[in-house]
């Protein structure tokens, strides 16, 4: 994988997204309908997503790499977790958030898919469990400030987890399904990238662009979120064996992306300060541009 391809990709993308900020500008897409495009994504195509990565020959070298996917997924982001309370400090929740939870799904899933494949996407839909059991928790935690927010059945009940038991089954009993239904999940599943690209554009064009640029606090949480912490991811994963590249490689990917647009949710939700959750969104999806081809590179000059 060259710089080259990685550079391609990421263009592709930031050109969905400025279509998507071309939408909203000219009102063919307003801010409910780019709400329910959101709900859509995160209720039924990233489920879709995760069913379309199962469906695939079953292998017990295949499911133990799941396994220490999911082991390396809650470790990549748990280093997130620390680093950024580290630089930030314990009563700057709002900054952490963004710091430390990535775009795993709207910008990860696009990027894995078009750099390593869409079987790439079968080793992050642990990352994407990962993912859902720290936000559910933790990360409501840092937004709302309630200790007592841990909810098992929010966890269990959330589309990703969902999503996860219909593709472990299907993964796991030797059974194919048929092929018009099979066929059915990928397109829908091959809805992400656009629509997912569409709605990061969107949430940079509900703001003006001159105040997405203002504010140190928000440089200072892209600089944690964009650099420091995938670095430190490329010199922790260096101590896994180049067997897993593929796997090293999707986690690097995850660490690297954005901040995760499910801030915007739940600052809405728990009544935060939502405009700066949407600019240092827009601003470290706006700053990975370059942030994200450069670590790569590094990544697979170290490795």
């Amino acid at each position: 994988m060259g710089i080259n391809i990685i550079l391609n990709q990421i263009l592709i993308m930031f050109l969905l997204m400025a279509f998507g900020y071309f939408l909203i500008k000219r009102r063919v897409l307003d801010k409910q309908g780019s709400k329910q495009v959101s709900n859509m994504l995160l209720k039924t195509i990233t489920p879709m997503v995760i069913i379309n990565a199962f469906n695939i020959e079953f292998s017990l070298l295949k499911l133990k790499e799941l396994g220490l996917a999911l082991c390396l997924g809650l470790i990549v982001l748990g280093i997130g977790f620390i680093i950024a309370r580290l630089f930030l400090g314990k009563g700057n929740r709002l900054e952490q958030f963004p710091a430390a939870f990535p775009n795993v799904g709207f910008f990860g899933i696009p990027l894995v898919q078009g750099l390593l494949g869409t079987g790439a996407v079968f080793y992050l839909t642990m990352v994407i469990v990962a993912y859902n059991i720290y936000s559910w928790t933790y990360g409501i935690y840092l937004i709302s400030g309630q200790r007592d927010s841990f909810s098992l059945k929010k966890i269990l009940t959330t589309p990703a987890f969902k999503g996860l038991g219909i593709g472990l089954l299907i993964f796991i009993f030797p059974w194919t399904l048929p092929s018009a239904l099979s066929d059915s999940i990928r397109i829908v599943a091959n809805l992400n990238t656009p629509l997912a690209m569409f709605i990061l554009g969107s949430y940079i064009a509900e703001a003006p662009l001159t105040s997405i640029f203002k504010g140190k606090m928000a440089y200072k949480t892209c600089l944690i979120k964009l650099i420091i912490i995938p670095t430190t991811i490329v010199f922790a994963l260096k101590l896994i064996p180049n067997q897993y590249e593929t796997l090293k490689m999707v986690l690097l990917i995850a660490s690297a992306a954005p901040s995760g647009v499910v801030m915007a949710m739940f600052t809405q939700h728990y009544n935060a300060d939502y405009s700066y959750g949407a600019q240092i969104i827009s601003l470290s999806t706006l700053l990975s541009i370059i942030s994200i081809p450069a670590i790569l590179t590094v990544a697979m000059n170290i490795w």
